[in-house]
């Protein structure tokens, strides 16, 4: 703590010769042209040494990173009816394009679509090196406005999607007592004609105690619907585990779905203006097809997340520093 106290010195110092030299450059005359350029030179070299110091008290303050390869992403229509069906298939076709750009695998465990074109809800697995490091700041409400093909009049539409992230650890120990769980069959819906139609093959699993509940009925095998609920759920208990864990620590963040109102909302798909913009970050980018296709603009938007998000501990600590510096004065 001492070395970071000693750069977090320097660095006010630096930040506050930057501006007398800002300062003192605004003062100079026309003709003054020698001292001009010396504050220049001065000021970018302590420009220079306030982005070393940031970088170098980040690399000492932030924890731990847990690295998780395997993570559930589940995504549900929210506000908006047909429209956000609509919207949360989208969102799952730019998921399984940012996947295979990765090269992460990405694999169906439960996918329930009434209508074409249209998912109510999906929950997919997906690994790859780090990946919950590079999608955990994808999770909460997704907001898109735009003119449904179905409205006449030309008016903009707003709805809302949910997009939760789960990390999935390589061994969950989480122990479940058989006598917790209450086992469900049903038939499965879909198109009519399927096999899956035709007999209880789908499966739902409710843990009684925490009330944790899943549903699979994308195999035709009663058995693998079974497999793919026993997973979900411990997923969900490990998550509630998870969950109490980041509360215990104030350098961690968890973007919370909340009630997947409109006002919520992480992100905002704007289809008139071609643009979607991170709430979080004040961060905007065009071309909306290109983002939904999961290419270059999605990418460029969790780079800049995850950078900020580092700065925001950062000064979280610093604003530490700093108050406890004060309450050092004021005691003195």
């Amino acid at each position: 703590m001492n070395s970071l106290l000693a750069m977090y010195i320097e660095y006010k110092d630096k930040v506050k010769e930057i501006a007398e030299l800002k300062s003192l450059k605004s003062d100079l005359s026309s003709d003054e042209m020698e001292m001009q350029d010396l504050a220049e030179q001065e000021q970018a070299e302590c420009q220079q040494r306030v982005a070393e110091l940031l970088e170098q008290m980040i690399e000492l303050v932030l924890p731990p990173i847990p690295q998780y390869n395997e993570i559930i992403m589940e995504i549900h229509c929210a506000v908006g009816g047909k429209e956000s069906m609509l919207f949360a298939r989208e969102i799952y076709t730019m998921y399984r394009n940012l996947a295979y750009h990765r090269g992460w695998e990405f694999n169906e465990v439960d996918v329930i679509s009434e209508e074409k074109d249209c998912i109510r809800r999906a929950t997919i697995s997906l690994s790859g090196d780090d990946i919950y490091e590079a999608m955990k700041y994808e999770g909460g409400v997704h907001r898109v406005q735009r003119v449904p093909k179905t409205e006449s009049g030309g008016r903009i539409h707003t709805s809302t999607i949910t997009v939760s992230i789960l990390p999935q650890p390589e061994e969950v120990n989480i122990t479940i007592d058989p006598n917790d769980l209450r086992v469900e069959t049903f038939r499965a819906s879909g198109a009519g004609g399927q096999h899956v139609n035709k007999t209880d093959s789908a499966v739902r699993i409710i843990h009684i105690p925490t009330g944790v509940r899943a549903e699979s009925q994308i195999e035709k095998s009663q058995h693998s619907n079974k497999v793919h609920c026993m997973k979900a759920i411990q997923e969900r208990l490990y998550q509630i585990e998870f969950d109490k864990q980041l509360e215990e620590s104030q350098r961690f963040r968890k973007i919370q779905v909340g009630t997947a109102s409109r006002s919520e909302k992480i992100r905002t798909y704007n289809f008139p203006q071609d643009r979607v913009t991170d709430h979080r970050i004040h961060y905007s980018t065009n071309n909306i097809q290109q983002f939904l296709n999961g290419g270059e603009p999605l990418l460029n938007m969790m780079a800049v997340i995850q950078e900020k998000s580092k700065y925001e501990i950062l000064n979280e600590i610093l604003q530490t520093f700093q108050n406890k510096q004060t309450l050092s004065h004021l005691q003195s």
